[in-house]
C-alpha cells in the first residue's frame, strides 16, 4: 500500500511510454525568435510561426517557464499568428481546442464546432481565456498559466493515445489540481499475500491482483470526493465499484477489505461515516449466514457507488486553485427604452463575514468587473468599479450598481469580484435571451429592490459607487433577497403598453401584494398561471392611477416590520382597465 498527501508530487506508477505522447512535450522547440510584446519592454522567446514544427504546440511556452507575465504574452503572440488559413494553423488551433476540452462549457464546444475559419477559431481561443483571466487589468493570465501546468503534468505522468491525450486521471488532474490525499495498490504487494490480511484491488476480474488502483481524495472540494481508478489497457480510468476485485472465496477477507475501504473513507460524507460505523460496531461477519453476509457486503459495494457518483456530479466542473473563492450575490434587472434598446441595471452584494481582511486591517479594496458578450463570447461593453469595504460594516453590503444599454437578442453577462490583497475572486455568468415585447400589449420591466430612491439628487456624502439614475430617479438597488426584519426595501419597476382612451387618457390600477411563500421554493408559485391561489395575503397596497402617457415608473417603500421571520413573494399587478389586460411579477425574499 502506498499513501501519499498533498505535500507529495503525485508519481506515474505505470511506467509504461505511449508511442503517441512523442513529439507532444519535453522536445525542444526547432526555432525561437526574440520579439518585444506589449509594454514589458524586455526581449522574450517566442515560437515562430514560420517553422512548421508538429511539436511547436504553444502548451511549450509553459514548460520549464514560471514568469506568467512572460507565459501569457508569448501564448497571446503566437496565438496572434494563427488566424491564417492554412492546414499548418488549423491542426495548431485544434490542438488548443483540446487543451481546453476538460474546461469548456457544453455551449463553448457548440459555438467551437460551428466556427468556419481559422480567425473566427483564433478568436474563440482568446476569449475564452480572456473571459476567465482573474486579473484583466494586468498582462498575466494566471488561470492560463494554472491550467497549462496541469496540462503538462497531466500529459507527461498520465497520458495515452485517446483524443485528450492522457487517462481519467489525467482529467482530474486538470480539473482539480494535485489531490489531497492518495492511495495506491501496487500489484507486487500480493505475490505472496495473506488471504487474512490482504487490501482489495479493483478491476481484478481474474482475482490474481495484477492490476494497480489508485484513489485520490479532494476534502477541499464542495461536496468532499473521491476518485479511483482501475488499471486498463490504455490508462486508468474512473470506476465505482470498489470491490470488484475482492477475493470471494474466502467472505471473511472481503468483509475485513471492505471495512478498510469505508473506514478510510468515513470523513468524505455522514452516510458514508455511517456505513463505516456498521461496520465496525454492527453484526460481526462471523454471526452472518453466508448468504446474509455476500448480500451485505453486495450492499454497501452499492451504495458506496450510488454516492460516490452523486458527489461527483455534485462538485464543480473546474477548481482552481490561483485564488479561493469569494462568494457574492447580484441582481440583473432590465428596463425599456424609448428607442427600441434595452437597459440592465447590475448590482453587487457582499457578506462581510465571506472576505478575507489582511492582517491588522479593517478596509479592504474589492474589484467589480461587469461585461457583455454576444454569444460567440465577443465582449461589447465593460465596466469596473473599485469599492472599499469596512469590515466594521453590516453583515450585508451592498457594494456597487452599473447600468448597460444594448439591443436586443441573446447576449453573455458576466459578473465577477476581486480580492486582489487576499487572492480572493468570485465569478458567474447568466445568459440572457432578449425578445421584443409585441406591439399594443401591456408589460412590465423587471422588479428592482432598492436601499433608497429619491426624485433629488442624492447628497455629497451619501453618493457611493452604488447609486443609478434612471427616469429623474436616483436609487441604490441591492441584489440580496434575504432580508432584514426591521428592513424598508423600495421597490421599482416601469410600465409599457398603457391604451389610451379616446380623449387620451390612460387608467390603470397597480397592486403591491406581499405573500406567504414555501420552504420547497417560491419558484414553483410563480410559475403557476395565478399565483394568488395560494399563500395568505399578508400585505395589499392599492395604486389608481391616471395619465396620458402610454409608459410609467413606479416605486414605493414597503414596511416588513410587522412580518414573522420566512419565506414570502412580492408580487406587483397591473390592471389597464382601458384595455382590460392584466400583467403581473413576482420576485421571491425572506426575513431573519
Amino acid at each position: 500500500m502506498k499513501y501519499q498527501n498533498n505535500g507529495d508530487k503525485l508519481k506515474n506508477i505505470n511506467s509504461l511510454k505511449h508511442d503517441a505522447r512523442q513529439g507532444m512535450i519535453g522536445k525542444k522547440l526547432r526555432s525561437l525568435i526574440l520579439v518585444t510584446f506589449f509594454a514589458l519592454g524586455a526581449f522574450m522567446p517566442t515560437l515562430q510561426a514560420q517553422v512548421r514544427s508538429e511539436s511547436g504546440f504553444l502548451e511549450n511556452v509553459f514548460l520549464n517557464r514560471e514568469n506568467i507575465h512572460q507565459c501569457t504574452a508569448m501564448f497571446l503572440h503566437n496565438l496572434a499568428e494563427l488566424r491564417d488559413s492554412s492546414d499548418y494553423n488549423m491542426r495548431m488551433l485544434n490542438r488548443l481546442h483540446t487543451d481546453i476540452l476538460e474546461i469548456q462549457t457544453v455551449t463553448e464546444d457548440k459555438i467551437w464546432n460551428q466556427l468556419k475559419n481559422n480567425k473566427l477559431r483564433a478568436d474563440f481561443i482568446a476569449h475564452f481565456w480572456k473571459q476567465r483571466d482573474p486579473t484583466r487589468a494586468t498582462l498575466a493570465n494566471e488561470r492560463l498559466f494554472e491550467h497549462y501546468k496541469r496540462l503538462l503534468y497531466a500529459r507527461e505522468n498520465y497520458g495515452n493515445d485517446s483524443a485528450r491525450t492522457f487517462d481519467d486521471r489525467g482529467r482530474v488532474y486538470v480539473r482539480y489540481g494535485v489531490p489531497d490525499e492518495t492511495y495506491v495498490e501496487l500489484p507486487g504487494e500480493y505475490d505472496d499475500f495473506n488471504y487474512d490480511e490482504r487490501t482489495p484491488v479493483v478491476g481484478n476480474d481474474n482475482l490474481s491482483f495484477r492490476k494497480q488502483f489508485e484513489s485520490w481524495y479532494y476534502y477541499h472540494l464542495e461536496p468532499k470526493v473521491v476518485f479511483d481508478f482501475s488499471e486498463e489497457a490504455n490508462g486508468y480510468f474512473i470506476t465505482h465499484q470498489i470491490d470488484q476485485g475482492l477475493q470471494t472465496m474466502d467472505l471473511g477477507a472481503w468483509y475485513k477489505a471492505m471495512n478498510k475501504i469505508i473506514d478510510r473513507r468515513r470523513t468524505i460524507s455522514p452516510s458514508l461515516q455511517a456505513m463505516a460505523f456498521n461496520f465496525r460496531f454492527g453484526t460481526q461477519a462471523n454471526e452472518m449466514g453466508e448468504a446474509e453476509m455476500r448480500t451485505t457486503l453486495m450492499d454497501f459495494g452499492v451504495k458506496y457507488a450510488e454516492d460516490m457518483k452523486q458527489r461527483q456530479k455534485d462538485i464543480p466542473p473546474v477548481q482552481s486553485t490561483i485564488f479561493e473563492d469569494l462568494p457574492f450575490v447580484y441582481s440583473l434587472t432590465y428596463f425599456e427604452n424609448p428607442d427600441s434598446t434595452q437597459t440592465c441595471i447590475v448590482s453587487y452584494g457582499i457578506e462581510t463575514e465571506k472576505i478575507h481582511f489582511a492582517e491588522g486591517k479593517n478596509t479592504i479594496d474589492l474589484q467589480f468587473n461587469t461585461a457583455l458578450s454576444d454569444s460567440f463570447y465577443n465582449v461589447f461593453n465593460e465596466k469596473n468599479i473599485l469599492v472599499k469595504i469596512n469590515s466594521d460594516g453590516s453583515k450585508q453590503q451592498s457594494c456597487a450598481a452599473t447600468k448597460f444599454d444594448f439591443r436586443l437578442g441573446d447576449f453573455y453577462v458576466f459578473t465577477e469580484v476581486l480580492s486582489s490583497a487576499t487572492r480572493q475572486l468570485g465569478k458567474k455568468a447568466t445568459f440572457m435571451k432578449q425578445v421584443t415585447r409585441p406591439a399594443d400589449s401591456l408589460g412590465l420591466s423587471s422588479l428592482m429592490l432598492a436601499e433608497n430612491i429619491s426624485a433629488n439628487e442624492i447628497s455629497q456624502e451619501e453618493q457611493s459607487t452604488n447609486l443609478v439614475e434612471r427616469n429623474g430617479l436616483f436609487m441604490q438597488p441591492t441584489p440580496f433577497r434575504d432580508l432584514a426584519k426591521n428592513s424598508r426595501p423600495f421597490v421599482y419597476f416601469e410600465i409599457y403598453g398603457l391604451t389610451k382612451d379616446n380623449g387620451g387618457k390612460t387608467d390603470y390600477q397597480i397592486e403591491y401584494i406581499v405573500k406567504e411563500g414555501k420552504e420547497q421554493g417560491v419558484g414553483k408559485i410563480l410559475n403557476k398561471l395565478n399565483p394568488f391561489d395560494s399563500g395568505k395575503t399578508l400585505i395589499q397596497i392599492p395604486d389608481h392611477r391616471q395619465g396620458n402617457r402610454t409608459s410609467d415608473t413606479a416605486y414605493i417603500q414597503l414596511d416588513l416590520s410587522r412580518l414573522d421571520k420566512g419565506n414570502y413573494v412580492l408580487y406587483v399587478r397591473v390592471h389597464d382597465k382601458k384595455s382590460k389586460n392584466i400583467q403581473m411579477i413576482g420576485t421571491p425574499f425572506s426575513l431573519f
